[in-house]
Order: structure tokens, then C-alpha cells, then sequence
């Protein structure tokens, strides 16, 4: 297997208008060496901020299990995001009302559970404004932005 034993994946995801126009982004940290594994940013389409936040999840995890073979065969995977909601509910600690966010909330299970070897998850809620954790986790709010530009031009959110 590969070489990665923990990363840390900062999601965002953005909507311009709820809902509106919505983009998510990924920046995934190989904790080991802090260096950056990958910055992605996709375009949405119309949807809510709450979609937007799980989609980009679901991106991450997708990636993941995309690049598998870069994953030690016991690695621990910290996704850390500024939506409550989600760290909430994917967590078990809120129930998922939504049918929409429970068919994404489903999909990024399914896709953790068909990761290879051993593998720790952990969810943390962050709050944008502490420094340290805010300049990293800008790379994903960045990366969502640039999933909209994509489409739409330069919109600021």
C-alpha cells in the first residue's frame, strides 16, 4: 500500500444564494510532512449551502478511494469543516431529516466503508476565525470559489 498514515482534509462548501449558485472545494494535508496532497474545486451547479458542505465531503472521500493505493494500509483521516450540520450528522450526534442529505451523508459512508486496511475517521467542527487552523482551511473556501469561477465567473462569496 502507500505511503500516506494521516491526512487532514479541510472541506467548505459555498452557495451563492440558498439555494444558488454552489461550488465545494477539498485541500487534503499529508499530516506527516504538512505538505499539500491536492487542491480541488468543483462547480455545483444550482443547490443549498447544506449540499454544498456535504458534496464537498463527498468529493474528498471520493478522492480517497480514487487514490487508494496512496493509502497506508492504517491511516487516520481527519476531515475537518466549518458546517456544524454536517459534523453533527455524519457523526451520529444529529439525525438527518433531509433526503437530499441523507442520500449524501449514505454515499460518503459507503465510500469510507470500502476504504482499504484500517482506517480511523475523525470529524472535527472548526470556526473559521482561529488563525492557525482559518489560513489552511482558506485553501478549501478557495478551492470552492474556483469551482464557481469555473462556470460563472468571478464571483465572491
Amino acid at each position: 500500500m502507500g505511503n500516506y498514515t494521516r491526512l487532514t482534509i479541510y472541506t467548505d462548501g459555498a452557495s451563492r444564494g440558498n439555494p444558488g449558485l454552489a461550488a465545494s472545494g477539498i485541500h487534503i494535508v499529508d499530516d506527516t510532512t504538512s505538505e499539500t496532497v491536492v487542491d480541488l474545486g468543483f462547480e455545483l451547479g444550482i443547490a443549498t449551502n447544506n449540499v454544498a458542505e456535504y458534496q464537498a465531503v463527498l468529493h474528498a472521500v471520493e478522492w480517497l478511494f480514487a487514490h487508494k493505493e496512496l493509502l497506508a494500509d492504517d491511516i487516520q483521516i481527519s476531515f475537518r469543516m466549518d458546517s456544524s450540520l454536517v459534523v453533527s450528522q455524519l457523526s451520529g450526534s444529529w439525525k438527518i431529516k433531509d433526503s437530499n442529505l441523507q442520500q449524501l451523508a449514505g454515499k460518503v459512508k459507503a465510500h469510507l466503508r470500502q476504504l482499504p486496511g484500517t482506517h480511523t475517521v475523525i470529524l472535527q467542527h472548526i470556526v473559521a476565525k482561529l488563525s492557525a487552523i482559518y489560513v489552511t482551511r482558506r485553501a478549501a473556501r478557495h478551492a470552492s470559489q474556483r469551482g464557481l469561477e469555473l462556470k460563472w465567473g468571478s464571483l465572491i462569496i
